[in-house]
């Protein structure tokens, strides 16, 4: 994460290609770790994503993860709300059909 000079966070997303592999000047064993990942994806169909944080004062490896993991748990959370909240109006929508005739 980059703070600039307006004070926002900037932070990069980086889907696992081999067009934008970073990870390849990040040494050996990250060019390996990316490897594994890739023949993982191939199996299971799944995308891999990394996540590059750099702040000024630097913030700890730890404290980053732990963000994330807040951060992917609300995501999380929002999803089931939304899935919750589209199960209801589907329900509603069975079972009193003369309020959605409208949209229709």
């Amino acid at each position: 994460m980059k703070l600039n000079s307006s004070g926002a966070f900037w932070f990069t997303f980086n889907a696992m290609n081999t067009s934008g592999a970073r990870h390849i000047k990040q040494g050996f064993r990250a060019w390996l770790a990316w490897g594994f990942r890739r023949l993982a994806d191939r199996i299971d169909g799944a995308e891999s994503l990394t996540v590059e944080l750099e702040s000024e004062p630097a913030v700890s490896v730890d404290d980053q993860v732990a963000i994330l993991q807040c951060g992917l748990t609300h995501s999380r959370n929002l999803f089931v709300e939304r899935v919750k909240q589209e199960a209801a109006e589907q329900v509603m929508r069975e079972a009193l059909p003369s309020l959605f005739r409208s949209e229709q």
